[in-house]
């Protein structure tokens, strides 16, 4: 048996008992006070400060996004979540306690054996009929009721969300903004803005919030190319198998998607997922040297913790239905 497995998911398991008692050490990552709070301290940001003119404000503002910290992708995924929930039919996050505590620890957990673990990431559910789940740079995952009511089982949880903690991990996100694919639009508004002082920039931050709402519609259709969701699916179950998560569930989760027609986009289809997953779980050695066959046994499907989070969100609706804005 795995040791490291094992002792991931105790842990996980030990923070998840303690999650639902009345624990007041996790926040929730949907507060849309604190988001806003965060997002207003970009009027003041340095990069927006001491600009004389148009040509030095798009240079900053490039400089600003080529040369992204983790600071700087915090401020811009707080940006897109807010705007996420600005948009009418998007949905409210859900209010309650016990499943955020619950939301939190289980992606932190996972979030410990990806390639960016010192991030202290941020879920948030968002109660609406859509089937949807994305992260924004900096650490910051929203998933709606929709897709977590489909979900049948812990480990299919699991790896939806290590697919969207590879995405920031491995930096997909923040690297399209790098490339200058979501820039241009922004130096476009700032030119055409003509004698734009400082204080004019800071004033006119709209342009800003223009960048975020088109990288929000960006990042929440999943508008990644092929061989990057590949990649987060093959990063996303082995920090899910890490943990303790059975990765096959990943599979099931595809076909779930293929047959509610959420799969397409520039996604890859359903087969060739789940053929790359099925090609590196046959090829997967452990530390030790163990294959699957060799863990498998070890590995968690399902736990009493799914019927309590699917109870939770009906209790949030007391009528029983969901209900968008």
């Amino acid at each position: 048996m795995n040791k490291k497995i094992m002792i991931a998911f105790a842990v996980f398991a030990l923070v998840a008992i303690l999650s639902l008692s009345s624990c007041d050490t996790l926040k929730g990552a949907a507060n849309k006070a604190g988001v806003g709070n965060e997002v207003s301290k970009l009027e003041n940001n340095q990069a927006v400060k001491g600009i004389k003119n148009v040509g030095e404000a798009a240079a900053k503002v490039k400089k600003a996004f080529s040369d992204m910290s983790i600071q700087d992708e915090r401020v811009i995924g707080e940006a897109v979540c807010l705007q996420a929930y600005a948009t009418p039919g998007f949905g409210e996050p859900i209010n309650n306690k016990e499943l955020m505590i619950f939301m939190n620890c289980m992606t932190n957990a996972i979030a410990q054996n990806s390639d960016r673990p010192l991030i202290p990431y941020h879920i948030a559910v968002v109660q609406s009929e859509n089937v949807n789940a994305f992260s924004t740079p900096g650490g910051y995952i929203l998933i709606t009721t929709g897709l977590i009511d489909m979900l049948d089982n812990e480990a299919q949880l699991a790896c939806v969300i290590g697919h969207e903690i590879a995405h920031v991990a491995k930096r997909h996100a923040a690297q399209e903004i790098q490339k200058g694919k979501k820039i241009s639009s922004l130096i476009e508004l700032a030119t055409s803005a003509g004698g734009l002082t400082s204080k004019g920039f800071a004033q006119n931050f709209g342009m800003f919030e223009d960048l975020v709402k088109k990288f929000s519609d960006f990042v929440s259709s999943h508008n990644f190319g092929e061989s990057i969701e590949v990649e987060s699916d093959i990063a996303g179950i082995q920090y899910a198998m890490d943990t303790g998560y059975n990765p096959k569930e990943m599979i099931k989760v595809l076909q779930k998607l293929e047959k509610a027609g959420k799969s397409g986009g520039t996604h890859p289809t359903a087969a060739a997922r789940i053929a790359k997953i099925n090609a590196h779980i046959s090829s997967y050695k452990s530390a030790e040297g163990e294959s699957f066959a060799d863990i498998k046994a070890a590995l968690v499907t399902s736990t009493g913790r799914m019927s309590r989070l699917k109870q939770w969100i009906r209790d949030y609706n007391a009528d029983g239905k969901w209900s968008a804005r």
